[in-house]
């Protein structure tokens, strides 16, 4: 991963997608949200522009950024990557418009998902014969029926969703990024044979992660990275808009993995670009450009381990008594124990810290997703789906809509104990 900010002409194509941004707004919301949003920055664009309005405001926004967009790719390519001959750009452009999670879930479920891009005028109508419906992909399934506009990237590599093997991603912070906002990496991962679900197309539940590498960025700022890094987006819970934009380039003719349905088949040749032709397209059909098998994996570090015990009647508070659980050498320093009921259905999962054993809610608030997966330190347990992090002591994350249960633990005579306090009426 590389950071660019002054070379490759980035911070001058920049300034000139901001400014031709904020004059979109201003024909999609009027000139006083165009005023509000120069004044006070793109992270308060939920303020002036409904989520609604956010597939307008990216037919407005992509046909003005485009050649820039093209433009600084090709440098970037050729001035930070030092790419010397001929290189491929993917025709699929995005403007990420991230709400933050509770405005989005307000939204309608008309609203376009944060990560919905465009396609050139001369490739809309071949793209769209060229989308393939999989009866097993489900994203609306995954995201628990909530609107679009809520949606968040779960941990996964680019190929698993129909990008090209070997290519680069250019995501470039359009406004402001915080770290409550950003996308996360997992870099020790690389190389480490993982699976997706192919109801999601992300991160199949039962790898456990390491901490998740979160990176904030300055408005201006492009990241320059290696898409096959696992990575995903963090749920925006940072109460600021978040905008950024992408491109792909690829070194070498673009081809596929054989085990996903769909491709990313439209690309530009970087002389074309350079010539300053957009129009020009080559297509690489999926079925005549799959991927020998990936490069071999490299050796992993033991993951954490993760215990499943089943308590009779565990969901049951018991009046507050305290209830054993399990051996206290059932619980390593980097492990966690996942406390269940008799239905196998998991309650509460356990985290030692080096003063205490926590207990939270075995689900995280946002989509269900088990948090036996997730790293923990000393104070914090990170969702595996979309990076948050809650307090192991309350539960509270920085969302005021996501919060998780809690309960009492301790070790005792060299078993593990859970109390779980009796419900108060409000």
């Amino acid at each position: 991963m590389r950071v660019v900010r002054d070379e490759a002409g980035v911070r001058d194509a920049w300034l000139s997608i901001r400014e031709q941004t904020l004059e979109a707004i201003g024909v999609v919301a009027g000139p006083r949200a165009r005023d509000r949003v120069a004044r006070d920055g793109l992270a308060v664009l939920h303020e002036v522009l409904a989520a609604e309005a956010i597939g307008e405001l990216r037919d407005e926004v992509m046909p003005r950024i485009r050649a820039t967009l093209f433009q600084t790719t090709c440098r970037v390519a050729r001035e930070v990557l030092g790419i010397d001959g001929a290189f491929y750009v993917d025709d699929y452009t995005i403007l990420r418009v991230n709400y933050p999670y509770e405005v989005a879930l307000q939204s309608s479920m008309d609203a376009e998902n944060p990560g919905i891009g465009r396609v050139s005028e001369v490739v809309r109508r071949d793209a769209k014969q060229a989308r393939v419906v999989d009866p097993v992909y489900d994203p609306k399934g995954y995201h628990g029926g909530q609107p679009p506009a809520a949606w968040a990237h779960g941990p996964h590599l680019d190929t698993w969703t129909g990008h090209s093997r070997d290519g680069v991603n250019l995501w470039w912070a359009i406004g402001d990024v915080a770290a409550d906002h950003a996308m996360f990496f997992y870099p020790e991962l690389y190389g480490v044979p993982l699976a997706p679900d192919p109801r999601s197309l992300y991160l199949r539940a039962g790898r456990p992660l390491p901490r998740p590498l979160r990176v904030p960025f300055a408005a201006g700022e492009m990241l320059v990275f290696d898409p096959e890094v696992l990575h995903g987006t963090h749920l925006n819970v940072s109460g600021l808009t978040r905008v950024a934009a992408s491109t792909r380039i690829n070194a070498r003719r673009p081809e596929f993995d054989p085990t996903c349905f769909y491709a990313r088949e439209f690309w530009h040749e970087s002389g074309d670009l350079e010539r300053g032709d957009l129009d020009t397209v080559v297509r690489f059909p999926r079925a005549e450009h799959l991927a020998a098998p990936p490069r071999a994996p490299l050796p992993e570090d033991e993951p954490p381990t993760v215990v499943h015990v089943t308590l009779r009647d565990a969901a049951a508070d018991a009046g507050g008594a305290w209830r054993d659980v399990a051996p206290a050498s059932s619980l390593p320093p980097s492990g966690k124990l996942v406390v269940a009921d008799q239905d196998d259905e998991a309650i509460w999962v356990l985290c030692r810290t080096r003063d205490a054993i926590r207990a939270v809610g075995a689900r995280c608030p946002h989509l269900g997703t088990s948090l036996a997966d997730g790293y923990h330190d000393d104070a914090h347990l990170h969702c595996p789906a979309h990076a948050v992090r809650f307090d192991l002591r309350d539960g509270t994350c920085a969302s005021p809509a996501l919060r998780l249960p809690t309960a009492r633990a301790r070790e005792r005579k060299g078993r593990i104990e859970l109390r779980v306090a009796p419900h108060t009426p409000a």
